[in-house]
């Protein structure tokens, strides 16, 4: 029997490139001693938490630890650790020092953890090794090997009561439009976010994917919540979207978690409408970087002539993303080459 391709299958292919996510979030200054070497990927996720204190330092060994993987681009998010990034917290942390040690000198605290804005200038340097800090907002980015990725970053989290970075008390607005890629710091609430009995994920990110629907959505902070799972959604959003009600469960699978961990920490089957993947990459686990990073693939479109852009807030907790929009590509970066593959 002769094996026949129609020309529309042809060209649905060529629309489509296979692209390599490699995450990972949490790693808290620390090095990847344990996960070397890394597979190649054609883009790395870095879902926050840079740091553990904040320290000049400890960006510099998170900079140190990106280079080593083998990738063209590599994305990165703050967390709640990385308040030196965030305005309104890196006040309010100079002033409780202050107000702890009266001795504690402005030159004491810019030793350990440079003036404001210090980091950013830091990582923004960093591009010309393929290193990308995103703000919020969303983000069009044309790859190296050809495919368009649409993808939205937010940092912030819930707070737990201490003056963190990125933080909020009652709600925020994740303004989530169709993307390809979800990438937050914290999970949202009912999936992978049990920290001891108590499930500290946010409701309202929860109610932001399940209405976007992104193949991807990767993040971190609880730690103990590592693991992979992929959700099919129920065909009526419900009146107060929850994991409860919107959640097809009969339909859903585990990928991976810490009492179950999978013997790779990967999946590169097709994501099918109407489910996500959601991965909670979480590395430190007793001081170490001793939990997997996370392998994807997926089907990205092509890009095409148009504009390309990154668009996000700039400064502190209030900023909302802004109007204004800015031509971006791996290529523009600094100098990326592709990733042999093995």
């Amino acid at each position: 029997m002769a094996l026949y391709t129609s020309a529309s299958a042809v060209n649905e292919r060529l629309k489509s490139i296979k692209t390599r996510f490699l995450i990972i979030s949490d790693t808290h200054g620390l090095d990847l001693s344990y996960h070397k070497p890394l597979v190649p990927a054609d883009v790395v996720l870095h879902c926050g938490d840079l740091t553990e204190h904040s320290k000049f330092s400890e960006i510099q060994a998170t900079i140190q630890l990106l280079r080593s993987i083998s990738a063209p681009l590599k994305l990165v998010i703050a967390g709640n650790h990385d308040w030196t990034l965030d305005k309104l917290a890196y006040e309010l942390k100079v002033a409780e020092a202050k107000k702890i040690d009266p001795t504690c000198s402005d030159h004491d605290i810019e030793k350990a953890f440079g003036k404001y804005g210090a980091v950013r200038r830091l990582l923004e340097a960093a591009r010309e090794h393929g290193i990308l800090f995103l703000e919020e907002g969303v983000h069009n980015i044309r790859l190296h090997n050809g495919s368009n990725l649409k993808l939205y970053a937010s940092p912030y989290t819930p707070s737990n009561g201490g003056e963190w970075g990125f933080q909020y008390n009652s709600s925020h607005d994740f303004d989530i439009p169709d993307v390809d890629v979800v990438m937050t710091h914290g999970p949202p609430l009912g999936i992978m976010d049990r920290s001891g009995r108590d499930r500290i994920g946010c409701s309202q990110l929860f109610t932001a994917v399940r209405k976007a629907q992104p193949r991807l959505h990767c993040f971190g902070h609880v730690h103990k919540g590592w693991g992979g799972k992929l959700v099919a959604w129920r065909k009526q959003v419900s009146e107060s979207p929850c994991h409860f009600n919107d959640i097809d469960n009969n339909n859903s699978e585990v990928i991976g978690s810490l009492l179950h961990p999978p013997e790779l920490a990967e999946f590169k089957d097709p994501i099918q409408p109407e489910t996500t993947l959601f991965v909670n990459a979480a590395l430190e686990a007793d001081g170490a970087l001793s939990q997997r990073p996370w392998l994807v693939e997926m089907d990205l479109s092509a890009h095409t002539e148009k504009e390309v852009s990154i668009q996000g807030s700039r400064y502190g907790r209030s900023a909302k993303p802004h109007a204004s929009v800015l031509e971006m590509s791996a290529e523009s970066i600094g100098p990326l080459h592709t990733a042999k593959r093995v």
